[in-house]
This record gives C-alpha cells, structure tokens and sequence, in this order.
C-alpha cells in the first residue's frame, strides 16, 4: 500500500534551492545512483510510468496551498504554481512528483506528493497506486542505501503538451508571481547548455547494451526571471 500526504511549507522549505552551489553538478555517485534506478526501472517495466526527479525548490509553498502543473491553453507550454485553498479542490488533484518520505513502515510505503495535476489532465494515466508500492519501494531501497532519499524523488510520467523525441522541457521561474514555466524546446536550445538538469527518463533501443538516460527536463536556475 501507498499513503502519499501533500506537502506542507516545511518539506519545500527544507529542499535546497535551485540556485544552491553544486545543485548543476552530477558527480559520481549521483551518476551512479541515477543508473542503478535507470537499470531497476528498465527490469521492472516501469521506465515508461516514472522517472526521477532532482528534488529543490524555487520559492516558498504555505500549507494551505497545492503546488500545480496547468496547462497554457493554446500553447505548447503549461506553467507550475501554488493553487490557495486546498480543502476546497484536494480531491481533484493527482500527485506527479513524489518524495519518498524518511519515516519507514513495512505495511504502508509514506511519499510527499510534491506536484499536482488535475485529475481530468491526465487523460488515460492512472495515478499513482497500490499497484505501483513493489517497484516504488525497490526505487526507495537505493535511494535509502546511497543516502539520496533527500536529493531524488520519482514523477509520475505524463505528457501534456505532445512533446517531440527531438524536443525537452525548459523551465523558467518568476520569482514575483512564484510561477514556474515550462515550454517545449529544441534538444540544440542554447540555453538548456547553461540549465540545470532536473528530471530523467530511460529507454532501451535495441541497438543498445544498457539503458540509456535522457534528460527530460532542465531549468535555467540562473536565468530565472527576478522580478523585485
């Protein structure tokens, strides 16, 4: 079984920031890390339902507010914002992007949903479940055994915005309006040579011996827009 709780103002206040030193780095271990779930995932059947996440924050979230993936109608872009008033709407939202949470139970695997979409957004992808807790806690187990349970979580994969192979997500922040922006952009962007890697799929072409990592998203921390 899963129990996934919505995050509250301390769990995104105890994530280091985007622009923290060393957030852009992947050293050895994380690379390491990142191919152990990579090769998990492609056993398992699952590199095509969650990918990994690196976990940070851009802004402070309250407690009463749902941090929320919204498509822009019209383009092929969608925006991430905190959503007020929870109890009026919790109902209506599926987690995405997941922490796995430190406290252990052996009967019920805890996770700190992190990001939401509406339910109806998610078209044919069923949210996270009981199904998903045997290769979520395979994921957790190396998480927990590299002490990485604080630097990567898992998304719930979903594509909103018919994203092209030869294309990945760019994501900017505006400060002002805590709104983050994500807009589909050119593999050869520029700008996703100065950004930030910060989600992971894999896959498996028949040509290849290993799983092969693909970023999926970057965010261009140190362009964010701020807005004083």
């Amino acid at each position: 079984m899963i129990h996934i709780r919505p995050h509250t103002l301390r769990d995104y206040a105890i994530l280091p920031d985007i622009d923290s030193l060393g957030m852009g780095t992947l050293n050895e271990g994380d690379l390491a890390c990142l191919e152990e779930i990579g090769e998990l995932l492609i056993a398992k059947g699952a590199n095509s339902r969650f990918g990994i996440t690196l976990l940070h924050s851009h802004f402070p979230i309250g407690d009463n507010e749902t941090l929320v993936e919204q498509a822009s109608a019209g383009e092929r872009a969608f925006t991430v914002r905190p959503v007020a008033d929870r109890a009026d709407s919790s109902d209506d939202y599926v987690a995405i992007n997941l922490q796995f949470d430190a406290d252990r139970n052996d009967g019920i695997l805890p996770m700190i949903g992190l990001e939401f979409i509406r339910s109806e957004a998610l078209s044919d992808i069923a949210p996270v479940s009981a199904s998903d807790a045997s290769v979520l806690r395979d994921v957790r187990e190396v998480l927990e055994r590299r002490n990485y349970l604080q630097r990567f979580g898992v998304c719930l994969l979903h594509d909103t915005i018919d994203l092209k192979k030869s294309e990945m997500l760019l994501e900017t922040c505006d400060l002002f309006t805590r709104t983050l922006h994500c807009v589909a952009a050119g593999r050869e962007d520029q700008r996703i040579s100065i950004g930030v890697e910060t989600t992971w799929l894999w896959s498996t072409p028949a040509e290849a011996a290993r799983c092969l990592r693909e970023c999926h998203k970057t965010c261009i921390s140190l362009h964010c827009k701020r807005t004083q």
